[in-house]
């Protein structure tokens, strides 16, 4: 009986730690991540306004990967509000086209006073921006993830296809997404009865790094 007892808890031992290799998990690196956002013009007088981008450099969270099975894998992700950097030169110029006109700096500090404030992203009551997942597919070369992203206190499902590919402990992950102010709660910015506006769909672009934290 005695053997048996031990023989059982050695079983458990090993099946374990098997499960607890299967798994790896990766913490986002802060300083190589990004999340960058992009506002579109609209408007019969649009010509006077500008496309935005808006970045931030201040991504944090995790990544578990179960290489056998992708679909066990998982992660989240908080982007704070506060961090977010409003039209600045340097990533105006990376987009290009559409991108490629100059904004002062007080008008950049404007535009993030208006964004910050509580009718468009309400910092203070929402300070964070996350992204939980729910699903990961391989879908091809490419993996289709559903994942909970809460802005200003609305949380929705979101698919999107993403690039991942890895360099020894180093985790990469790619794409964009396309999404609707409006689902959120957040009325686009209109100014002179809509001659001026900002459209309801805005895009997402990130970049995540991530590395092992075995190591």
């Amino acid at each position: 009986m005695l053997r048996w007892i031990i023989c059982s808890l050695l079983f458990v031992l090993c099946c374990g730690s098997n499960l607890a290799a299967a798994v790896e998990t990766f913490t986002v690196d802060t300083r190589q991540s990004e999340i960058r956002i992009l506002l579109y013009k609209d408007g019969a007088l649009a010509r006077l306004a500008h496309n935005h981008v808006i970045v931030s450099k201040a991504v944090a969270g995790s990544v578990d990967v179960f290489a056998e099975d992708m679909a066990k894998s998982s992660f989240q992700l908080s982007i704070p509000v506060a961090s977010l950097i409003v039209d600045d030169s340097k990533y105006r110029q990376e987009e290009g086209k559409g991108f490629d006109s100059e904004i002062s700096s007080s008008d950049q500090q404007n535009i993030r006073k208006t964004m910050l404030d509580e009718d468009i992203l309400n910092v203070h009551k929402f300070p964070d921006v996350t992204v939980l997942s729910k699903e990961v597919m391989k879908k091809g070369s490419q993996l289709e993830t559903t994942a909970d992203v809460t802005i200003k206190g609305t949380t929705l499902p979101v698919k999107a296809l993403l690039n991942l590919s890895r360099q020894d402990s180093k985790l990469l992950a790619t794409g964009s997404v396309k999404l609707k102010q409006s689902e959120f709660g957040i009325e686009p910015i209109s100014l002179f009865l809509g001659a001026i506006k900002v459209q309801d769909d805005f895009v997402i672009k990130f970049r995540i790094v991530a590395h092992s934290s075995e190591n």
